[in-house]
């Protein structure tokens, strides 16, 4: 695969910050499954990827609405 079709793959399931935070929440569940994250541990780690996943999209679609203008 090239680099362009590993870009159009990427941006087809929902982008790259989406995948991350897909990637972290799998992480976040495997650990939390094994006994190795506390409950409490568990809600703040998926709270903190919510916020910074929101938290970039909002950022991106202010940058692009002033790029635009």
């Amino acid at each position: 695969m090239t680099p362009t079709d590993v870009a159009a793959w990427r941006e087809a399931l929902g982008g790259r910050k989406f995948l991350l935070c897909v990637g972290c929440s799998g992480i976040n569940t495997a650990l939390f499954a094994a006994g190795t994250l506390s409950e409490s541990g568990y809600l703040m780690i998926l709270g903190g990827t919510v916020f910074s996943y929101i938290g970039a999209r909002v950022t991106q679609a202010i940058a692009n609405k002033e790029t635009s203008t």
